[in-house]
């Protein structure tokens, strides 16, 4: 039955292909208008803007419905309604996490367009690039795009476009220019007023805050994210935000803030439907169990929160998600399977250009590699890690892999190298970490020297 039904639609395909070939031109075009026509008056017509509706998933052939009605006349009537049906049906894959369609329809789109339009489709496919780990072309497009919004008198989609810049500045490796655009992009939307852009722009900012060390002005700048947003009525990025702040809360020991504060982002991220920060939730809450010593329920969750950074194609998320999955399985004592996690983590970092994460995984690794005997090997991890920590000016991990390198030196009797190393960590974490994180560290070094028979060297 299969196989007959198969050549059954086999067979329906060529035939349809044949008559088609046989109209002539014209014809051609006005059945393409008129299949254009019936798809609309089925779904309640074309829509203006791009939010939700019916017609979305029949949205990419109604554009090459009209693309064919153009070859009859009228090309500028039914251009625009191949854009306008272009532009739903990129936003449609792109809302349902089908990021190669995504590209390739905003790419469409913007080959079909001129000035600022071009602009809004480049930024469209840059978005959809980045969120699939292809960072240099996303960031090409981003490039591209921002003056042509800018020129054609789209100042607001302009400014937000210099901000998505800044945040894949900040990923890739080149914090100090992501900070200098990110703040001319927040004092730019403060003049024009736009609170909801300014609370995503702070947003942004405060976690670039927080991820150089500077917890106290990240806590400042998010929490006013927070009221903009939510004065806004922007439930999805009160979400993001307050997935940050979850994250602060978590580095400064309040474990309880913050597993409330990442169970609000996870309950705003379902009711949106914003999958890419549902997984990052349950990440977060993963983290604060791991801390709280529920190293099962963490595994869970990190198994949870990779299994939708897979499925929606987010491959930067990934590669977070399978480093702290990483951490738990050496918690767990699964020495092994944790190695394999922390390679296929940094593969993925390496990939997707994400430096700072390459950093902590490089130090993690460095960590495992000491406890499986191989300190030469984890040396060389942890000062690499380091390298790229200064790179990324994040000083609390600087401060933790100077503390951890100095575990290493120790473990191989090179005391007064151990000591210099301990004394510059210990500096930069009472600088920019938190008393939890020298606490932890001090732990680490006792096991180190314990491990190899010698007197503890820190302070």
């Amino acid at each position: 039955m299969v196989h007959a039904e198969q050549s059954c639609l086999f067979r329906h395909a060529v035939l349809r292909d044949a008559a088609y070939q046989l109209q002539l031109p014209g014809d051609r075009a006005r059945l393409h208008g008129a299949a254009f026509a019936a798809i609309e008056a089925l779904h309640g017509g074309l829509p203006p803007g791009i939010g939700p509706h019916e017609i979305d998933a029949f949205a990419e052939e109604l554009a090459d419905h009209a693309r064919g009605a153009a070859g009859g006349g009228d090309v500028a009537r039914w251009g625009e309604a191949e854009r306008g049906a272009l532009r739903r049906a990129a936003a449609f894959e792109e809302r349902s996490w089908r990021l190669g369609a995504a590209i390739r329809l905003w790419k469409r789109l913007a080959a079909g367009s001129e000035g600022a339009r071009k602009g809004e489709a480049l930024r469209g496919a840059a978005q959809a690039l980045w969120r699939s780990g292809q960072v240099r072309e996303a960031e090409r497009l981003l490039l591209e795009a921002i003056p042509l919004l800018a020129s054609g008198g789209h100042a607001r989609e302009a400014t937000a476009t210099r901000g998505n810049l800044a945040s894949l500045l900040f990923e890739t490796g080149r914090p100090s220019e992501a900070e200098r655009l990110q703040k001319e992009v927040v004092a730019a939307l403060e003049a024009a007023g736009d609170s909801r852009l300014l609370g995503r722009a702070m947003t942004v900012l405060g976690n670039l805050h927080r991820e150089t060390g500077r917890a106290a002005s990240a806590a400042r700048l998010l929490e006013e994210a927070l009221a903009l947003l939510r004065q806004a009525g922007d439930a999805e990025g009160e979400g993001i935000a307050l997935g940050h702040l979850g994250a602060l809360l978590r580095e400064g020991g309040k474990h309880a803030e913050a597993e409330a504060a990442a169970e609000q982002a996870l309950a705003l991220h379902r009711a949106t439907g914003n999958r890419l920060h549902e997984g990052v939730a349950i990440g977060a809450l993963a983290l604060v169990r791991r801390m709280a010593g529920r190293l099962a329920e963490a595994e869970a969750a990190h198994r949870e929160a990779l299994a939708i950074h897979r499925e929606i194609g987010n491959r930067r998320s990934e590669g977070i998600s399978l480093g702290h999955l990483a951490n738990v399985l050496q918690d767990l004592g699964r020495l092994a399977e944790a190695e394999r996690a922390f390679a296929e983590a940094l593969a993925v970092h390496r990939e997707v250009g994400n430096r700072r994460s390459e950093g902590i995984e490089l130090g993690n690794l460095g960590l495992l590699l000491l406890e499986t005997g191989r300190p030469a090997a984890a040396e060389a991890a942890l000062r690499e890690a380091l390298g790229i920590h200064r790179d990324m000016r994040n000083r609390r991990f600087e401060g933790g892999a100077q503390c951890d390198l100095a575990c290493v030196l120790a473990a191989q009797g090179r005391r007064g190298e151990a000591r210099e190393a301990w004394r510059a960590g210990e500096s930069v974490l009472r600088e920019s970490g938190t008393p939890k994180d020298l606490e932890f560290k001090r732990g680490n070094m006792r096991e180190a020297c314990a491990r190899a028979g010698v007197a503890e060297i820190e302070g």
